[in-house]
């Protein structure tokens, strides 16, 4: 178990129908108090800042929860560019792990042009879905 903690989820599958599901969290949650009492708002422009991995993903999921508790509904579109924005997350993460990790595990040097090039180009793709 890494000091993050686990999360175990189990599908039952039937007919190829999924039928239960249990999930099992041994993460830690102290990170949640520090959202106690802030407004909507001000929760949603804390929690990017609180994880250092996949912020864009933790707002887009809590913006979500907060839409979902508030029974705003959102069009297909502004639901399509938060998942882009997630995946273009993803992508710069995964991206720093192939050019720079990746080669220091194998005693070579970071790949600094193609990181950059790919760093640009999700920049441009984060612009324009934001726009």
């Amino acid at each position: 178990m890494t000091p993050e903690g686990t999360l175990t989820v189990r599908l039952t599958v039937a007919d190829r129908r999924v039928t239960d599901v249990s999930v099992l969290s041994t993460r830690r949650t102290e990170v949640a108090s520090l959202l106690v009492g802030l407004s909507p708002e001000q929760a949603l422009r804390l929690i990017p800042s609180l994880f250092a991995l996949c912020g864009h993903a933790h707002a887009v999921a809590a913006l979500a929860a907060c839409e979902v508790a508030l029974g705003v509904a959102v069009s297909r579109e502004v639901d399509a560019r938060r998942r882009l924005l997630v995946l273009l997350e993803a992508l710069d993460s995964h991206g720093f792990t192939c050019c720079v990790d990746w080669p220091a595990a194998l005693g070579r040097e970071p790949m600094v042009a193609p990181l950059k090039a790919l760093r640009d180009a999700t920049a441009a793709l984060r612009r324009s879905a934001t726009a």
